[in-house]
């Protein structure tokens, strides 16, 4: 037998063992290697009999059940860092530190505006120092540039708002065709609300009418509407001044009066008429003074009485209200009036 054949290692420490010279075989190398493989086989002998005993316990996330070994509560790493997430004190903690994250975040952001505002403020009134400076320092070429830069900004406006109005005026007509045709889709297709509208007298209410088509439809139909904005707008801006030709002015007189001076009823324009207070056979005129607007009955039934005669006609709570027109129209009470024209036919 060779030396190499008779040499061999140890399994505990590695190193070689040399067989003895009775023939026998050795495994280790020294007592003491020997105590310890002795004491690791009855290890794992002690091992495998305690897996054995281990009760199976459920895991408290998951549901699945697992031996039990060294105190060990969940099945797996990821249930236990679950738990580990889940547990009030985790919560806890992660709430607290996200609350003092977020009180430092909010100071920071205080500082940091704090600091910019001083910035800007010393920025700024470094500006304002360094311009007013400048300006002084160069006051007439800086006022030159000034009005050249002005006249130049005002002739661009000029070029600006002429453009606009051409391009205003020409697309004026289609425009006007087309929110007239707008307006007719949106009636048409609203028919019961246009009716609706339409019976109760008002039919400018319609919402589905454009702006434009109200305000015309409103100024055909509405007499006060039209009197307002003629009044309003300076289409027709007459006084109550007579004419030069000595004859009034019926617009003017829609203006004196809502209602009738006789009856108190409203004024329309299907209802408007002129009245001579006196009239033109007992020598009336057509004066602004003997003219006042009342509705079309009281002035069919007046005919061409005399104011007196009229007066006594009318009910007594009428009666006072013609009465105090008249005299204002006038500047006398129609008594006078009666007395002159009979002194006037006599002679």
């Amino acid at each position: 037998m060779s030396t190499a054949e008779s040499i061999s290692l140890c399994p505990i420490c590695g190193n070689h063992v040399h067989k003895a010279s009775r023939g026998f075989e050795r495994k280790f190398c020294s007592r003491k290697c020997s105590q310890l493989a002795g004491s690791r086989a009855q290890n794992e002998r002690l091992k495998i009999v305690a897996d054995e005993a281990r009760p199976m316990v459920p895991c408290p996330i998951c549901g699945t059940k697992f031996k039990q070994k060294y105190r060990r509560m969940y099945c797996s790493d990821k249930c236990k860092e679950k738990a580990r997430r889940e547990s009030p004190q985790r919560k806890a903690y992660v709430a607290q530190y996200r609350e003092r994250t977020i009180e430092h975040d909010r100071a920071r952001a205080r500082e940091y505006m704090r600091n910019r505002l001083e910035n800007d403020h010393e920025f700024k009134t470094r500006q304002r120092s360094y311009i007013a400076r400048y300006r002084e320092e160069n006051k007439s070429s800086y006022l030159a540039t000034q009005r050249k830069h002005n006249a130049k900004r005002r002739k661009h406006n000029a070029h600006v708002y002429a453009w606009k109005a051409y391009m205003r005026k020409l697309n004026q007509k289609h425009n006007r065709h087309v929110k007239d045709f707008k307006a007719f889709k949106k009636t048409a297709s609203a028919g019961w609300l246009a009716r609706h509208y339409k019976s109760i007298g008002q039919p400018w209410n319609n919402p589905m009418l454009s702006d434009a088509i109200r305000y015309r439809i409103r100024y055909r139909l509405d007499l006060d509407f039209r009197l307002g904005e003629i009044n309003r707008q300076g289409w027709r801006k007459e006084t109550l001044v007579e004419r030069d030709d000595g004859t009034a002015n019926f617009w003017a007189l829609l203006s004196e009066r809502k209602t009738c001076p006789y009856c108190g009823i409203a004024i329309t324009k299907d209802n408007a008429v002129a009245d001579h207070m006196d009239p033109i056979k007992l020598s009336g005129d057509n004066g602004q003074h003997n003219l006042t607007i009342c509705c079309r009955d009281c002035n069919r039934k007046k005919s061409g009485r005399h104011f007196s005669d009229w007066l006594a006609m009318l009910p007594e709570a009428r009666r006072n209200a013609a009465r105090r027109w008249y005299i204002r129209k006038h500047g006398k009470p129609p008594e006078d009036t009666r007395m002159a024209f009979t002194f006037t036919f006599n002679t």
